[in-house]
């Protein structure tokens, strides 16, 4: 079930590496569950908070302007797209 998840990711984002979290309650935090492709330590995400946070929470997808520097530091400047 995860292979075809990662698979589905890859072919519908275009990328090799991709993550999935998980919303924790308590912490109101997203939390890396299933990364892809990659081997970085990821810290929680609280809800709301950053382009992976507001994807989330406001159920926009997010897609980055590779022509305007990053949008903020560590995961997300990395990032090219949040899906909710």
């Amino acid at each position: 079930m995860i292979d075809t998840i990662k698979e589905i990711i890859a072919n519908l984002v275009g990328s090799e590496e991709a993550g999935l979290f998980e919303l924790d309650p308590g912490s109101r935090c997203w939390s890396w569950w299933l990364p892809s492709g990659s081997s970085r330590c990821v810290s929680p995400v609280p809800l709301g908070s950053g382009l992976i946070g507001r994807a989330a929470t406001t159920g926009e997808i997010f897609v980055a302007d590779p022509a305007q520097p990053p949008a903020g530091p560590g995961l997300e400047a990395a990032s090219r797209r949040a899906f909710p």
